[in-house]
């Protein structure tokens, strides 16, 4: 990456020993007060303390990680333990540090056979930066006046993201795997029996640093060795094809090796723009002609059988994160974790770590949380242990709202067993009283009713008149007061037996 590599200016000097009251003349902001230790003191880079993209949290923790002795323990528990930020902000933090190369994790084998991740600064951040000589300029060039001079723009460097950092990291974590992803390019390459990681700086001077994300050796047996840069690109950017062709023409002039490039996308626009040739000289006159072989969701494999993720687990990890923003992703995460569940935890742990890095903020990386925390439950790693803190947290409301319906349906049968039970007695007496008296009605009801219907059939009987069974037995099955009340008065003067039951 093209940055800016500024020295921040010194602090103020301390007083002499002889004049410690000295006036000090102060235009305005800090004013330091420096006191000179001998003991118990630790020396921190500009570097770090004056980061322009880490967060506040990330340089205070940074500072006190260094300020330790070997051995300390820096886990998240044990920060957790110590400061009252919470899990959540320093593994936050110690990601950024990580990101940032202030930082390094590795995972080693205890004597039980455990795998864990112990914490570590990398090597170069042990010590201060040796600040260098500038070279004295024997005929400086005039000043110009402050109204002729360009107001110089401040260097923006680019965020560094997960997704940006997974999608190169993997060629680091399994070199081979380029050789399986081109011929997905269209590109005939042949099987390397050899590959090695290089240095990604292409500092050139002090001032500007220049570095590849990825920067592969590739030994193969049918055309030698050549260099492979690796780039994650996000977004377009005017100025990263000029950056490439730099990256090109300089490792094949510094390591005289023939140098191909590579450009890992996420979407199919910066994946479009990418592929473009671009020349640095006039249409005419190309001189330095740029093609960069690029790895994207329009041409990776979608991989969602678990026995073809199995056969390929880092190219299922790299088409994940190709398609983190494709529909497709759900199927390709499913598979990736099926996939993954029998592999050991030296194999499985990386890949699940690329994966959730190139996710990034998409919405499939809830469910690849899911499947780590499910799936993989036999997985531990820093993922997976924040993962499973977010899911536990989440379970613990979840059970905590069952538990307490639970516990309140359990209180409400022994409230209303107690109150049956003792209601019981109370309302057995009045319950009781309640039903004779609805019994009485109904006994009494159909007594009225059954007098009814024989008063009609005395009256057809005493007029000579014929009844038939069928009209018995309407007359008797009636249980309606009121209509038998009607048939009575027709049995006064019906002709037949049967008229009764007319306009009924």
């Amino acid at each position: 990456m093209d940055t800016q590599n500024t020295s921040a200016p010194p602090p103020a000097r301390s007083a002499p020993a002889g004049n410690p009251t000295r006036s000090r003349h102060h235009t305005g902001g800090v004013i330091h007060d420096n006191t000179r230790h001998t003991t118990r003191f630790v020396v921190i880079g500009n570097h770090l303390t004056q980061h322009p993209e880490l967060s506040l949290l990330a340089i205070g923790l940074g500072c006190h990680i260094q300020s330790l002795p070997t051995g300390t323990p820096v886990d998240i528990k044990s920060l957790a333990a110590r400061f009252k930020e919470g899990t959540k902000r320093i593994a936050d933090a110690l990601r950024e540090l990580e990101t940032h190369g202030y930082l390094r994790r590795e995972r080693v084998r205890t004597p039980t056979g455990r795998i864990i991740t112990r914490p570590s600064r990398p090597p170069h951040l042990r010590r201060l930066r040796p600040r260098l000589p500038r070279p004295r300029n024997r005929n400086p060039l005039p000043r110009l006046p402050c109204s002729h001079r360009s107001p110089r723009k401040p260097v923006r460097k680019p965020m560094v993201s997960p997704p940006h950092e997974a999608m190169h990291r993997i060629f680091q974590h399994d070199p081979g795997l380029f050789s399986r992803v081109s011929r997905f390019l269209g590109v005939d390459i042949p099987t390397p029996v050899k590959a090695t990681a290089l240095p990604t700086d292409l500092t050139e001077t002090n001032p500007v640093e220049r570095r590849v994300d990825t920067l592969l050796r590739f030994e193969t047996a049918e055309q030698g060795p050549f260099l492979l840069a690796i780039e994650a690109q996000g977004r377009k950017h005017p100025d990263k094809p000029a950056s490439w062709a730099y990256y090109t023409a300089y490792l094949w002039s510094k390591y005289r090796l023939p140098t191909a490039l590579l450009v890992v996308c996420q979407d199919h626009a910066t994946a479009k723009w990418a592929q473009q040739s671009v020349s640095c000289g006039p249409p005419q006159m190309p001189t330095l002609t740029l093609r960069p072989m690029v790895a994207g969701p329009h041409n990776m494999p979608v991989i969602t059988d678990p026995e073809e993720a199995r056969a390929d687990l880092a190219l299922a990890s790299l088409a994940a994160i190709t398609h983190a923003a494709e529909p497709v992703v759900d199927a390709i995460l499913k598979a990736l974790s099926t996939a993954l569940r029998d592999e050991p935890k030296d194999i499985a742990s990386p890949l699940i770590e690329f994966t959730a890095q190139g996710l990034g903020k998409n919405p499939a990386k809830h469910l690849w949380r899911n499947l780590v925390a499910v799936d993989l439950s036999f997985y531990k790693s820093y993922l997976a242990e924040e993962v499973r803190e977010e899911v536990r947290k989440e379970v613990r409301e979840e059970v905590q709202r069952e538990v307490r319906q639970e516990v309140r349906e359990e209180v409400q049968r022994e409230v209303r067993q107690e109150v049956r039970e003792e209601v019981q007695r109370e309302v057995r007496q009045e319950v009781r009283e309640e039903v004779q008296r609805e019994v009485r009605q109904e006994v009494r009801e159909e007594a009225r009713v059954k007098d009814r219907a024989e008063d009609i059939l005395f009256v057809l009987e005493q007029r000579g008149l014929d009844i038939s069974d069928d009209v018995r037995s309407r007359i008797t099955d009636c249980t309606d007061p009121e209509l038998l009340r009607l048939w009575l008065a027709r049995a006064l003067a019906a002709p037949k037996a049967e008229k009764v039951f007319e306009d009924a």
